[in-house]
């Protein structure tokens, strides 16, 4: 199951394809990257019980029967599971969530583990591709500063502090 910040929606969509594409979304990269596929397959059943879950957990979700694999969800995964044979549900960041509901929708989830499941979030901390200027360079000092700053938070448990981190 993976949340990827590319898939942003009004509500906690769930994929229910049994097929979904790779969709290239992105752009100005190298023409051999668009012709990279992952064709994973999803898993119906396993969408359903991610519908279920949440939905004990008082978070309305809809299903999306259409939604491709973004570039947040296969590429990350053609370099943990190559073959493409792990099936995959993506679920949509909610748009306007803060830091407590994302959070209590990872909660509502966490039960999966236990079958097996892998819960995957996508993306970093930080996404602003303008400060590498088409190159891969350092972190800028604020982006180390930050990725510390959140690894001593978790490292003592510190939900509250993390769930207000624009004051902090």
């Amino acid at each position: 199951v993976v949340l990827s910040p590319h898939w942003i929606a009004r509500g906690p969509n769930v994929m229910c394809a049994a097929r979904p594409a790779t969709w290239h979304d992105f752009s100005g990269f190298p023409p051999d990257l668009y012709q990279l596929q992952y064709p994973a397959p999803g898993s119906p059943a396993l969408a359903q019980e991610v519908l279920g879950l949440l939905k004990h957990a008082g978070i309305h979700a809809q299903p999306d029967l259409q939604r491709p694999f973004d570039h947040g969800a296969w590429v990350v995964l053609m370099h943990l599971f190559p073959q493409a044979d792990v099936p995959v549900v993506q679920i949509a960041l909610p748009f306007g969530w803060g830091p407590q509901e994302v959070y209590a929708l990872g909660a509502a989830l966490q039960g999966l583990r236990a079958s097996g499941v892998l819960l995957v979030r996508s993306g970093s901390m930080t996404h602003n591709l303008s400060e590498f200027s088409g190159t891969i360079a350092e972190p800028a000092p604020y982006v180390v500063e930050f990725c510390r700053w959140i690894e001593a938070r978790l490292e003592q448990g510190e939900t509250d502090v993390l769930f207000d981190y624009l004051a902090q």
